[in-house]
């Protein structure tokens, strides 16, 4: 089930995504161990490009350290497939390949620049550089982090007001069923199950 928190009204795919293009910034919120989640930021990287050019990825799972092995893997990406990407981007094991491996490739496939958003320090100066990167990097720039990342209480969405950002910027939560949000943490929500299980195959499978 997908909520508008503002008005409360219950959105299908499609109408989330039409919502989402309009924006300059999307953060979305995930946990980690979710497949679903990961399967769900899959779609809507595929349905954003569908509707407006796509600036900019900012992925958590990526540190600054990695970046000139992740510019180096796009650049020859269109011509060849690297056999272990994982090692090419010196990717770190905590992030469960199995779950990312498809993002991290559908992106860099693609001619926007994959970023790295993890950044080290204690979690209010990281939000702060996230919220930093995000103002500088080319719009419409997409952030896919931890839910407590993307809060609008919290998280990087209250550094970006208070860096006197202009534009609009819409947190989307993914969420298990059962997980409370509101429209104090997120603009929408996508609640998903609460289960290690791949669910969200059919979201891939639903025509941009």
């Amino acid at each position: 089930m997908i909520r508008d928190l503002k008005s409360g009204e219950k959105l299908t795919a499609q109408q989330l995504a039409e919502r989402l293009a309009q924006a300059p910034r999307v953060l979305v919120g995930e946990q980690h161990n979710n497949p679903d989640h990961h399967a769900l930021e899959l779609w809507i990287m595929q349905v954003l490009v569908d509707r407006r050019p796509q600036g900019s990825l900012f992925l958590e799972m990526l540190n600054p350290s990695q970046q000139s092995n992740v510019e180096k893997v796009k650049a020859a990406y269109t011509l060849t497939d690297p056999a272990d990407i994982p090692a090419a981007l010196g990717w770190q094991e905590d992030w469960d390949w199995a779950l990312y491996g498809p993002v991290v490739r559908y992106a860099l496939g693609q001619p926007y620049p994959l970023l790295s958003a993890n950044l080290a320090g204690d979690e209010i100066a990281a939000n702060r550089r996230m919220a930093q990167q995000l103002l500088a990097a080319p719009a419409p720039a997409l952030l896919f982090a931890g839910a407590h990342h993307v809060r609008k209480d919290v998280g990087v969405p209250l550094h970006l007001l208070d860096l006197d950002a202009q534009d609009t910027t819409v947190v989307l939560m993914l969420a298990e069923v059962g997980t409370h949000v509101t429209s104090v943490t997120a603009d929408y929500v996508w609640y998903t199950a609460a289960s290690r299980k791949d669910h969200g195959f059919h979201w891939r499978n639903q025509s941009p």
